[in-house]
């Protein structure tokens, strides 16, 4: 389902996620720091293709393929229309290539059902990702 300019896919929890191009993964997970529990995008990714131009964000997933837990860095930003601070735990940066996997689909942060959500920007402005999947 499109709404504005991200796409929510459905499937079934544990369904595989591949990198769409050559590039980097930065492997996430979000906390609500006030209730100390995955908010907001739950465990995500932020992929960034090999010349810069795109940033592809996914979110939900329930694990993440061969990531080790430990963390290299925090943010700190406000959670979505709620009013308290989100933390991001950044767990690894790594090289992909088109096709690697980087996890699975799944239900957390505040998903109300399995899938996977897909944000996508060009030089930092947001596209339909439906029309940037056909191209990769």
């Amino acid at each position: 389902k499109t709404k504005g300019l991200y796409c929510d896919y459905r499937a079934s929890e544990g369904t595989p996620v591949y990198a769409p191009a050559d590039g980097k993964v930065q492997f996430r997970q979000s906390y609500a720091v006030n209730y100390r529990k995955l908010a907001s995008y739950g465990n995500n990714f932020v992929f960034t293709s090999s010349d810069g131009q795109y940033k592809v964000i996914g979110a939900h997933l329930s694990s993440f393929n061969n990531i080790s837990l430990t963390i290299k860095d925090s943010l700190s930003y406000p959670c979505g229309q709620s009013n308290y601070k989100c933390t991001t735990m950044i767990l690894e940066t790594r090289d992909v290539h088109k096709g690697d996997l980087i996890g699975y689909t799944g239900m957390t942060g505040n998903a109300k059902g399995p899938h996977i959500h897909i944000e996508v920007t060009k030089n930092g402005t947001p596209v339909d990702p439906k029309a940037v999947f056909t191209t990769w």
